[in-house]
């Protein structure tokens, strides 16, 4: 049995369910019946919010900290 996970906003256009890419070169697409989201995005963050502030210098073994990675 194939399974295909689809990373898109679902969109109600007027009563009509679409799948919407962010990539504004593909197409909106109606939701087919059987298909279901199984997760819900609840907020982005840009890269720019996770960086340290622009201009700071950072030691040695602190970009880790400093972006939040393996903490």
């Amino acid at each position: 049995m194939r399974v295909d996970y689809y990373l898109k906003q679902v969109v109600d256009t007027g009563g009509v369910l679409v799948l919407r890419s962010d990539n504004p070169e593909v197409e909106d697409r109606p939701v087919q019946p059987g298909e279901e989201p199984i997760a819900k995005l609840l907020r982005r963050i840009r890269p720019e919010e996770l960086a340290p502030e622009l201009g700071s210098v950072l030691g040695e073994g602190e970009l880790g900290g400093a972006m939040a990675i393996g903490v």
